[in-house]
């Protein structure tokens, strides 16, 4: 092990025990699953030495992982998935979008020497995957003692990582060095993997699995559409999203439909619905709402019935917001105008729906490049903007995004590769793919 590695597991030995307390209050449920004890039920799921070990931070990586899990189903022999998350948003999102498709749920275990060893060798799994940007040391340093594969999958580096990555680029070095195999999103992805100090034997440029799983839940989420439509849009009219927004977004998004309301033609058939990217946070924001549109009837997304007359909705809710995006005349992308590095611009896209964001979209730099260039999406600064952009979209102003080409079809089939490339490793024999035509939306 090197001097970086070494210095690193030693800190954390040493922090733990003074942090515990503080993680327990922070991170109580699953608490005793990220100290790698395992409720007897769950590890009875598991077989140790075959189990496919996937994690997936919170919900952006779940939904980047959620393909790959399918085309493991459709490629593999019955190999049990065992999944974990660090939030618990992350884990409600798996439950949602992966169901009966893992053999279980387990919160990640806390980097430190003693839990990982702990964490492996209760599971012993076949390989660990681990999704985009999620490196832990100890974990991987563990694994590789144990002789147990690890890939690093979906692999992206954001402007965000690679200004902050100057301190601890000799830790990330020899961390990436741990990998076996990492499979990059792009080729910026690929070089600056190998600027960061990754092995350029082991990287492969695979796609972005994002792309596979946008496709398949727009085919599901058409279906419950028009059930949707009459929840939101009862008596008809237009709507605009704003998803995930962070804390200091919803102020310029409320003033932007407060004027569209009621400043020179207000368009009155119009509503707003406000997706926070903490659902925790919905009551905040609808207390928020009702302070800065006082004119307007605010509603939680769960407390909506058949009749309901609200002009704004604030959603308290997990996996609605793919679908909402369905229904908008123009979205707004949260995690933009804070600098957060901005949420997924493909997901309103890919239904077509002009796209708005604040200039903060480090860590989806390439499609929100792409959608700007083809004058689908627009960078807003302030609640003036915002508004005039509605309003053109109201008109039916706005271009909407094409996404049959460009970014979004040059990846596609990447969850096959990566699912291909995880049994691979995990020395698990693919059956042979079907025809597309023939594969499961």
């Amino acid at each position: 092990m090197s001097f970086a590695l070494r210095l690193y597991a030693a800190a954390a030995s040493v922090a733990y025990p003074f942090i515990e307390g503080w993680l327990r209050r922070r991170h109580a449920e699953g608490f005793d699953e990220r100290r790698a004890i395992y409720a007897g039920d769950k590890l009875e799921k598991l077989k140790k030495g075959s189990t496919l070990w996937l994690h997936a931070v919170s919900v952006g990586e779940v939904q980047a992982t959620s393909p790959v899990v399918d085309e493991i189903a459709w490629l593999g022999r019955d190999v049990p998935i065992l999944l974990s998350t660090v939030t618990e948003t992350g884990a409600r999102s798996a439950r949602l979008l992966m169901g009966g498709k893992i053999a279980a749920h387990v919160y990640a275990p806390w980097d430190v020497p003693k839990i990982t060893k702990k964490a492996c060798r209760s599971v012993m799994p076949a390989v660990y995957a681990t999704a985009e940007t999620e490196v832990w040391p100890n974990l991987l340093t563990e694994m590789k003692r144990m002789g147990i594969p690890t890939l690093l999958i979906n692999a992206r580096i954001s402007d965000r990582t690679m200004a902050r990555a100057g301190l601890a680029k000799g830790l990330l070095k020899e961390a990436y060095g741990l990998f076996d195999a990492i499979l990059a999103r792009s080729d910026e992805d690929r070089s600056r993997l190998i600027e960061l100090g990754a092995a350029k034997s082991r990287i492969t440029v695979t796609g972005d699995t994002k792309a596979d799983a946008l496709m398949r839940r727009k085919a599901i989420a058409e279906r419950g559409l028009p059930r949707l439509r009459e929840k939101i849009l009862p008596s008809g009219g237009i709507c605009f999203v704003a998803g995930s927004t962070h804390e200091g977004e919803e102020e310029t998004v409320l003033d932007a439909f407060s004027r569209l309301r009621g400043g020179n033609g207000p368009i009155n058939d119009a509503k707003l619905v406000v997706a926070p990217r903490h659902p925790e946070r919905a009551l905040a924001v609808r207390g928020k709402a009702r302070e800065i549109c006082p004119a307007e009837k605010t509603e939680l997304y769960s407390d909506l019935n058949g009749q309901n007359d609200a002009s704004i909705i604030v959603v308290d809710a997990i996996g609605v917001l793919f679908d909402l995006y369905g229904l908008a005349t123009a979205a707004f992308i949260g995690g933009s105008l804070v600098p957060k590095g901005g949420q997924n611009i493909l997901e309103p896209a890919i239904w077509g729906t002009p796209v708005l964001h604040g200039p903060h979209m480090e860590d989806f730099a390439l499609p929100a490049s792409e959608l700007n260039a083809s004058g689908a999406s627009f960078t807003v600064k302030t609640s003036e903007e915002m508004e005039s952009l509605w309003r053109r979209a109201a008109k039916g102003l706005l271009p909407s995004p094409d996404y049959t080409g460009g970014y979004f079809a040059a990846n596609l089939g990447a969850a096959a590769r990566t699912a291909e490339a995880i049994l691979s490793y995990a020395g698990v024999s693919a059956r042979i793919q079907r025809p597309s035509s023939e594969r499961r939306a």
